[in-house]
C-alpha cells in the first residue's frame, strides 16, 4: 500500500482546500514535511487517522471540533488517494452540518471512478485498525508505549494477526461452557426419564384400548345407520295415513271457517252502520237535483227576471200593460199585484241565501259519494270472505273424506313412527360415541407422541455417547489447538522482536547491551522490553535513549514482523500488511547521534515514509544520514514546508523559520486575513 495524495478542506487548522502529492513510487518514496511546533503537524497526522478510521489520536485536544473556526460553511473533508497492487483507490470522509459520511471509489487509468459499497471493510484489508497505531503514530507518544504491559501484549498479538484466533478461542470457550451446562441439565433430567417411560407405557395401553373401542363403535354405527335407513323408508310409506295429522288439519279448517263467518258478520255490521252515518243525506238526495235547477233559474233569470221587472216598471209608470196594451186603474187590483211582484224581486240577501243553499247541496253530494265508496269496499270484502270460506269448506270436505278412508290404520302408523324415532336416536348416539372415542384417541396419541419425543430428547441428553458429548470433546480439541497456536505464535513473535531489537542494539548502541523481557513476580516473561547489561542488570536509560532504544526499536520490530507476515494466509491468523509509515515529530528529546540512529531505523523499516520533522532535527542528524548513505538520499522524493498565517501583527515576536538545505524560510506569516496552516513544496536538495 502506498499513499499518493492527501486533500484537506476546512479540516481543523487548515482553512479552505490544501493538497499534498507524496513521493510514492518504488524508487522515490520518502516525503519530508519540515515544520516547527504549533503550525499543523499533528493536524496532518490526524487527517490520515480521521479519514481512514473516523477518530483522532489519543493526545488530540477538542477532538469533536473538525471544522475550521473561520470556515464560511459547515463542511469539512479529508480525501486520500492510495495505491495497492497497481490499483488506485480514493477514500473521502466528510462532515456536513455535524453529519459524518465515509465513501470510497476505485480509480482507473484514465481517472474514472467506481463506487465501493463498503469502504470501512476495504480500508481494514489494507491497514487494519489494530495495526494502524504502529504505522500512523505520534512520535511524542512513543514514550508511553511501554507503560501499559497489556498494550504491549496486545500489540504483539495484533501484529501477528491473532485477533481472529483469540476471538474464536473466546467464542468456542463460551460455547463449551454453555454445552457443559446443558449436559448437566440433561443429567438432572435423566432422573425423570424412567417416570416418563412408565407414563408412556400407560398411554400406549390406553391408546390400544381406545382403538379397539373405536372399531366396535364404528361397527355399531354401521348397524344403526342401516336400521335407521329401513325405518325411514317404512315411515315415508305410512306417514300419509296418519289420522292424527288429518284430524289436526280438519280442526284447523273448521277454525278458519269460523273466522271467516266472524269476519263476514263484522263487515255486515259495518254496512248497517253506514245508514246511521249517512241516512239523512241519502233521504234528501232525490230533492237535490230539483233544488239545484230552481236555484240556477233564480240566479240567472231573476224572480221575477230582469226583463219582466222592466216590463212591470214600464206598465206601472204608464198604467197600461205593455204586453197586451190594455190600460188598468192606477188604484185597482192589477196595479197592486204588479207592485207586489217588484217588492219580492231578487236582491243581495236572496243571493247570499242561494250561495249557502248551494254549499249545503255540495256537502250532501260529497257525503253520498263517500257513502257509495265505503259501501262498495264493504261489499267487495264480504264477497272475498265468502269466496275464501267456500274454498276452505272444499278443503275441509276433502280432509274429512280422507279421515273416513284411513279409519283403522292408526296403530300401524304409530308403530312405524315409534320405530323411526328409536332408530334415529340409536344412529345419532352411535355417531356421537364414535366422535367421542376419536377425540379421546387423538388426545392420547398427542400425549403419547409428546412423551415419546421428550424421552428421545432426554435420552440424547443423558447418553454419554450422544452428539452433545462428542461436540464438547471436539470443542476441547479446538480450544487446545487454538491455545497452542496462540502460545506458539506469541513465542515466535517474541523471539523475532527479541532478535531484531538485539540486532538494532548491536548496530546502533555504543554499549555491550542486550535486549530482554522483564520478569513478573512469578519469574515469567512479560511483554515489557528492557535493556540489560552483560551482568543481567537493567540499564538506566536517559529520556532520549529510552525513547529510541526501547520504544522506537520496539515499534520498528513490530512493523518488520508485519511486513514479513504480509503473505500469510488462512482464516485463523490475519495476514500482516505492508503500509506507509506516517510519523509526527519522532526526534524531540534526541541528541544528534540518536537522531541519526532514529532516522536510519525509520528509513530501514519503512516501505514508504512520510515524516513530519522540525528543522533542528532535520539539520541536526536526519540530513547527515541522507547525505552519508546514497540509498537513503535516492529515496527522498518530496519536501514540503508547513507554514502558519496569523491575523495579528509581528511586532514583538521572534521569527519562526526553518532551515531547509541551507536556506532559511519564514513559516509564520502575520497580518493575514485568516488564520490557517498551509503547505508549500520546495525542491529536493535546495
Amino acid at each position: 500500500m502506498r499513499i499518493k495524495s492527501l486533500e484537506a478542506y476546512n479540516f481543523r487548522g487548515f482553512l479552505g482546500e490544501h493538497t499534498i502529492e507524496f513521493a510514492s513510487d518504488d524508487n522515490k518514496n520518502v516525503t519530508l514535511i519540515l515544520a516547527e511546533n504549533e503550525v499543523g503537524k499533528s493536524t496532518l497526522l490526524n487527517a490520515f487517522v480521521w479519514c481512514f478510521y473516523g477518530k483522532m489520536t489519543e493526545d488530540t485536544d477538542r477532538k469533536n471540533e473538525l471544522i475550521h473556526d473561520e470556515a464560511n460553511n459547515t463542511r469539512a473533508h479529508v480525501q486520500i488517494e492510495i495505491e495497492e497492487d497497481g490499483q488506485a483507490y480514493l477514500f473521502k470522509r466528510q462532515v456536513v452540518d455535524s453529519k459524518e459520511s465515509f465513501k470510497a471509489w476505485e480509480v482507473d487509468d484514465i481517472g474514472d471512478i467506481k463506487p465501493i459499497h463498503f469502504p470501512d471493510s476495504l480500508i481494514k484489508t489494507f491497514l487494519p485498525p489494530a495495526l494502524s497505531d504502529y504505522f500512523l503514530f505520534n512520535g511524542e507518544g512513543l514514550k508511553d508505549i511501554i507503560k501499559d504491559p497489556y498494550a504491549l501484549e496486545k500489540s504483539i498479538r495484533d501484529i501477528q494477526g491473532l485477533t481472529a484466533a483469540e476471538a474464536a478461542l473466546e467464542s468456542i470457550t463460551k460455547h463449551k461452557i454453555a454445552l457443559n451446562a446443558e449436559s448437566n441439565r440433561a443429567n438432572v433430567k435423566n432422573k425423570k426419564l424412567d417416570e416418563k417411560r412408565e407414563e408412556l407405557k400407560d398411554k400406549i395401553s390406553i391408546y390400544e384400548t381406545l382403538q379397539d373401542n373405536l372399531k366396535k363403535a364404528k361397527e355399531k354405527q354401521k348397524i344403526s345407520e342401516e336400521a335407521f335407513k329401513k325405518a325411514k323408508e317404512l315411515w315415508d310409506e305410512v306417514k300419509s295415513f296418519d289420522a292424527k295429522k288429518l284430524k289436526n288439519e280438519e280442526s284447523k279448517s273448521l277454525n278458519i271457517i269460523k273466522g271467516f263467518d266472524a269476519d263476514i258478520k263484522n263487515l255486515e255490521n259495518d254496512r248497517r252502520s253506514l245508514i246511521a252515518n249517512y241516512g239523512i243525506d241519502i233521504m234528501g238526495f232525490p230533492f237535490v237535483a230539483d233544488a239545484k235547477n230552481h236555484l240556477s233559474d233564480a240566479s240567472e233569470k231573476g224572480y221575477p227576471s230582469q226583463y219582466h221587472k222592466q216590463i212591470i216598471e214600464d206598465s206601472l209608470e204608464e198604467n197600461e200593460c205593455k204586453l197586451c196594451e190594455r190600460p188598468f186603474d192606477k188604484n185597482g187590483s192589477i196595479k197592486n199585484l204588479l207592485n207586489t211582484k217588484i217588492a219580492i224581486a231578487v236582491d243581495d240577501d236572496l243571493q247570499d241565501r242561494i250561495h249557502k243553499t248551494r254549499a249545503s247541496i255540495r256537502e250532501v253530494e260529497n257525503s253520498i259519494e263517500t257513502f257509495s265508496d265505503e259501501l262498495n269496499d264493504i261489499d267487495n270484502k264480504i264477497a272475498l270472505k265468502i269466496k275464501q270460506k267456500s274454498d276452505e269448506a272444499d278443503e275441509l270436505s276433502a280432509t274429512q273424506a280422507a279421515i273416513k278412508k284411513i279409519a283403522g290404520k292408526d296403530a300401524e302408523v304409530k308403530k312405524a313412527e315409534k320405530n323411526y324415532n328409536q332408530c334415529f336416536s340409536d344412529q345419532r348416539n352411535a355417531t356421537k360415541n364414535v366422535g367421542t372415542i376419536e377425540a379421546n384417541l387423538e388426545s392420547v396419541e398427542y400425549e403419547k407422541n409428546k412423551l415419546d419425543g421428550e424421552i428421545t430428547r432426554a435420552e440424547a441428553e443423558a447418553n454419554p455417547a450422544s452428539s452433545l458429548v462428542n461436540e464438547i470433546s471436539f470443542l476441547d480439541d479446538c480450544i487446545k489447538s487454538l491455545e497452542k497456536l496462540i502460545a506458539d505464535q506469541e513465542e515466535s513473535g517474541r523471539n523475532f522482536i527479541f532478535n531484531d531489537m538485539n540486532e538494532s542494539l548491536k548496530r546502533h548502541s555504543k554499549g555491550n547491551h542486550q535486549f530482554g523481557f522483564e520478569k513478573d513476580d512469578q519469574g515469567n516473561d512479560t511483554y515489557n522490553p528492557v535493556i540489560l547489561k552483560s551482568d543481567g542488570k537493567t540499564v538506566k536509560l536517559s529520556t532520549g535513549a529510552k525513547k529510541l532504544k526501547k520504544n522506537l526499536f520496539f515499534i520498528t520490530s513490530l512493523i518488520k514482523h508485519s511486513k514479513m507476515r504480509s503473505n500469510a494466509s488462512g482464516t485463523i491468523q490475519i495476514p500482516g500488511t505492508i503500509a506507509p509509515l506516517v510519523v509526527d515529530a519522532p526526534f524531540s528529546d534526541l541528541d544528534e547521534f540518536n537522531i541519526q540512529i532514529a532516522a536510519r531505523v525509520l528509513l530501514e523499516s519503512s516501505d514508504q515514509l512520510i515524516v513530519m520533522i522540525s528543522s533542528s532535527s532535520f539539520n541536526g542528524g536526519f540530513l547527515n544520514v541522507l547525505n552519508e548513505e546514497k540509498k537513503f538520499k535516492n529515496r527522498l522524493g518530496k519536501v514540503f514546508i508547513l507554514k502558519k498565517r496569523f491575523k495579528g501583527s509581528k511586532s514583538g515576536k521572534s521569527a519562526l523559520e526553518v532551515n531547509a538545505f541551507g536556506k532559511k524560510i519564514e513559516t509564520a506569516i502575520y497580518e493575514s486575513k485568516n488564520e490557517t496552516s498551509e503547505i508549500e513544496e520546495i525542491e529536493v536538495g535546495r
